[in-house]
């Protein structure tokens, strides 16, 4: 598994940060797959979402407050 520091993806939606961790088999700094796992500095986590031409994002949904 590789982690690589990646800084074209959507912003955090907790911290608005665009650089993010993300951890991939197969993936480079510029070719990301589905599945990919994405985790923000600020801990929001997230997976890889790609479609052949562009990959984004699907955050994991926030928890709600008790």
């Amino acid at each position: 598994m590789n982690e690589l520091k990646i800084n074209w993806l959507d912003e955090c939606p907790e911290c608005g940060q665009s650089t993010h961790t993300v951890h991939t088999e197969n993936g480079s700094e510029k070719w990301l797959y589905d599945g990919d796992k994405v985790i923000c500095n600020c801990g929001q986590t997230g997976e890889i979402e790609a479609d052949g031409e562009a990959a984004w994002v699907n955050w994991d949904e926030e928890n709600e407050p008790n």
